[in-house]
């Protein structure tokens, strides 16, 4: 799927109406160069899951997790991994069980 946005507000506005239709257990992968608007997108999702905490880039954590309530949002960002090998074993192998390092 591609939408393209023209500002930032748009780019949470989409991100907001995605989560309506969002179910535990989802995985949504985004792709695209620094500064495409992943992160604002997130933020639009977190909005649209009725999270609160202020969401911000996990490029140098790899992993941000929100929770609010019984919904929790794992925003991973693998930028800075050349290769698997770069990335904490324990964060992959959480969210990627099939993954054998």
């Amino acid at each position: 799927m591609e939408i393209i946005t023209n500002s930032s507000k748009e780019t949470e506005e989409v991100g907001e109406k995605f989560a309506k239709d969002l179910k535990a257990g989802d995985v949504v992968a985004l792709y695209g160069s620094l500064g495409a608007g992943k992160s604002t997108f997130v933020r639009g999702v977190a909005k649209g899951l009725k999270i609160t905490k202020k969401i911000t880039s996990p490029t140098f954590v790899f992993i941000k997790s929100y929770k609010m309530g019984k919904i929790q949002l794992d925003h991973i960002d693998l930028y800075r991994g050349e290769n698997i090998k770069d990335l904490d074993a324990s964060v992959l192998t959480k969210f990627f069980p099939q993954i054998q390092l």
